[in-house]
C-alpha cells in the first residue's frame, strides 16, 4: 500500500459569506403580476350563402310526332329520354311551366328560379 505524505500547511477555506441568516424564515417573493385578461373579440357570424337551384342536368333531345299527329317534346338526362308536358314535375324539383316551338321553359319552385332550354329549328328541306 502505497501512502502519500501529508502536506506540511493547509490552505484556508476560501469561503463566501451567507447573502441571508440561515436561521432566519425565508419568505418567498412576492408572485408576479397576472398576465393582462386576453381580450376576446367576438366573431361576427358568416352569411349563409344563398340558396340555389340544383344543377340543371337536362337537354333538349328532340320533338317528333305520334302516329296520331300529336307533337311531343323529349328532354334528355343522362341516358334516359323523357317525354314533357306542361305542369309535369320533374326529378331534382323543377316543374315544366310550358313548351311551346321555341323552349322548354323550367320552374324550380322553392325559388322561382326559371330556366329556358332552348329548341333549334327545324332544318329547311
Amino acid at each position: 500500500m502505497l501512502q502519500t505524505p501529508l502536506p506540511r500547511e493547509l490552505s484556508p477555506w476560501q469561503v463566501d459569506l451567507a447573502s441571508r441568516d440561515p436561521f432566519v424564515p425565508y419568505a418567498p417573493p412576492a408572485p408576479m403580476e397576472p398576465a393582462p385578461a386576453k381580450v376576446v373579440r367576438k366573431l361576427e357570424p358568416i352569411a349563409e350563402p344563398a340558396p340555389t337551384a340544383p344543377p340543371m342536368t337536362y337537354r333538349f333531345l328532340g320533338r317528333m310526332l305520334t302516329p296520331e299527329g300529336r307533337p311531343i317534346t323529349l328532354l334528355a338526362r343522362g341516358d334516359a329520354a323523357i317525354e314533357v308536358k306542361a305542369g309535369q314535375q320533374l326529378e331534382e324539383g323543377y316543374r315544366v311551366d310550358s313548351v311551346n316551338a321555341q323552349a322548354v321553359r323550367l320552374v324550380y319552385p322553392p325559388l322561382g328560379t326559371v330556366v329556358d332550354i332552348a329548341i333549334p329549328a327545324a332544318p329547311s328541306r
